[in-house]
């Protein structure tokens, strides 16, 4: 141990080295220990989750006083876009010590004054990475948005699928699935999503088959494309369930048997299909369902023989403008129009008195309906010739129209309107006109089955170059 040299004087001193008059002097030397200064260290103390801290995270001896720059180290860490997709971010420190508590620099100098230690704080991110399939079919919003697509752990985000023209969104696959739109995630971790779109949903059926009352209405299976099956049908309001017919909701098949008529036209039934991504589509359709098929007409009325019959059946109900008709049973000579029910043919000569039996049926291709008939032919009624005609006089040229009063049987006119001897007219009911003055006799010959007469009116029509009428006064 150093030792340290002590000079003590007791006595008067004078002087260091003599003693002035009647004075004593006496010198001490001590040697006394000699003690050591000391230096002050303190320490700092850094502390963090993340990084590559400057200094490194530990603890460090320091000079009290001296001056100190630390830094949080690269940020954000490992990189600004790390493979894995999750990166740290340090957004400031907190301090004990040394006049510090907290801030947001990653970093800075301060001069310590003693023990001190700083943590520096991290935020965790997500990189959120949102995808489209397939390719051009529409497009994702991320709310809030990212320059760089990375998140906060614990953030909200909300995605929504916009789907572009003729495209409907589907589903969502990767780190977030279902149906959802738009869709809410929490960001705890890398994620990939992705939004599935499909052609747009659409009905293809084009029109509903028509149904008649009474008859099971036509085998009918609704069709859509586009979205995603399976798909769930529906009749908006309750339309055909009111005509008996049901929708199956996840076929599509309409069945059962209509029980009351629509009105003319038909009536609108509103048809709306859901995929399962909730993904609608709607077409209203026309649903016509006629009245029940069947034959008015009571009975036919008789025929004559020798003389050509026509007679058209009538029906309601049904199509018609699909009526076919078709008559089995009939004679030979009896035919019937497959498009109008028109009855037609010639009973031959000697067939008076016997009765026809046949039946008569139309079918408009959804119903068919058939009735029994039974045609009298009745002998032909002796043919007997009468006419009129106006006018009966007046000025050149002179139109006359002429009108057949024959009665019985006839199937044959003959007209001779100036009694020259040469048939003028074969009309039942015809005109002329006469363009030369002068008296002029009408013959009219009528030909039946039961034969032939003839009426003769002489001076029948008069035309005159002029006529003078007289009131008897003047």
């Amino acid at each position: 141990m150093r030792k340290a040299l002590v000079l003590v004087v007791l006595g008067s001193a004078v002087g260091l080295c003599g003693c002035g008059p009647g004075g004593t002097a006496a010198l001490l030397l001590l040697l006394l220990p000699h003690k050591k200064s000391k230096q002050k260290f303190v320490t700092l103390t850094l502390r963090s989750d993340y990084g590559e801290p400057e200094p490194a995270a530990g603890t460090h001896r320091y000079r009290k006083g001296s001056t100190i720059t630390v830094s949080c180290g690269a940020t954000p860490y490992p990189s600004a876009n790390p493979a894995g997709g999750t990166r740290f971010v340090c957004t400031g420190w907190t301090a004990v010590g040394s006049d510090l508590t907290s801030g947001v620099e990653q970093r800075f100098t301060f001069t310590i004054s003693e023990d001190t230690a700083i943590n520096w704080l991290w935020r965790t991110e997500h990189r959120l990475t949102v995808k489209v399939e397939p390719l051009g079919a529409g497009t994702v919003s991320v709310s809030p948005a990212s320059s760089d697509n990375y998140y906060a752990e614990g953030a909200g985000v909300t995605l929504e699928a916009q789907p572009a023209a003729n495209c409907s969104f589907a589903y969502w696959k990767g780190d977030a699935t279902g149906t959802q739109n738009p869709l809410k995630l929490t960001m705890n971790a890398p994620k990939e999503v992705v939004a599935v779109f499909v052609p747009q949903l659409q009905i293809t059926t084009a029109t509903l088959p028509e149904g008649e009352v009474g008859a099971a209405y036509p085998a009918t299976t609704l069709t859509a494309t586009g979205g995603t099956p399976p798909y769930t049908w529906s009749d908006v309001n309750n339309t055909l369930q009111s005509y008996g017919l049901t929708l199956d909701s996840s076929t599509g098949e309409i069945t059962g048997t209509p029980t009351q008529a629509t009105p003319s036209g038909g009536v609108t039934v509103t048809i709306v299909v859901t995929d399962s991504s909730n993904n609608t589509a709607q077409k209203d359709f026309t649903l016509i369902i006629y009245s029940e098929l069947q034959i008015t007409t009571t009975s036919l009325p008789d025929a004559v023989e020798g003389v050509a019959y026509s007679f058209t059946v009538q029906a309601t109900g049904g199509n018609a403008s699909n009526y076919i008709w078709s008559i089995s049973g009939q004679p030979s000579w009896l035919s019937i129009d497959s498009s109008t029910g028109e009855l037609s043919g010639t009973p031959p000569v000697g067939s008076a008195g016997n009765t026809y039996a046949f039946t008569v049926t139309v079918d408009d291709g959804l119903q068919v309906a058939s009735k029994p008939f039974g045609l009298v032919v009745n002998a032909a009624a002796p043919a007997v010739a009468d006419f009129e005609a106006y006018p009966t006089y007046g000025t050149a040229p002179l139109t006359v129209t002429f009108t057949d009063k024959s009665t019985g049987t006839i199937t044959q006119w003959e007209w001779d309107l100036d009694n020259d001897g040469v048939t003028d007219s074969t009309d039942q009911n015809p005109q002329w006109t006469y363009n030369t003055p002068g008296w002029y006799t009408v013959k009219l010959k009528v030909t039946g089955p039961g034969g032939s007469d003839t009426c003769t009116k002489f001076k029948y029509i008069l035309v005159a170059n002029n006529i003078w009428y007289v009131d008897g006064v003047n």
